[in-house]
């Protein structure tokens, strides 16, 4: 509850359940206008974090090809140099 617009209801004689009422429902219309105001920023972030969530999964995607490649040159370079020492 907002004790300050309570104290100011409370100085034009309005009735403790009123102004409970009162300060509630500003309290429930600002939450509302705060949810439409911030839901424009709140899908972009979605959007954002969908975008992350595909790189993400491509980095590892990425990262496993390299690794592919190293361990595939790595036994390429080890097969060179045995075939090498059979031949001489």
């Amino acid at each position: 509850m907002q004790l300050p617009l309570f104290k100011a209801l409370k100085t034009i004689n309005i009735e403790d359940e009123q102004a409970t009422e009162i300060v509630d429902s500003m309290e429930d219309y600002i939450a509302m206008k705060m949810k439409e105001a911030t839901a424009p920023l709140a899908a972009r972030i979605e959007g954002v974090d969908a975008k992350l969530s595909a790189l993400d999964t491509k980095m590892d995607a990425l990262q496993w090809t390299i690794g592919i490649i190293g361990a595939v040159i790595a036994i390429a370079t080890a097969f060179s140099g045995v075939a090498r020492f059979i031949t001489h």
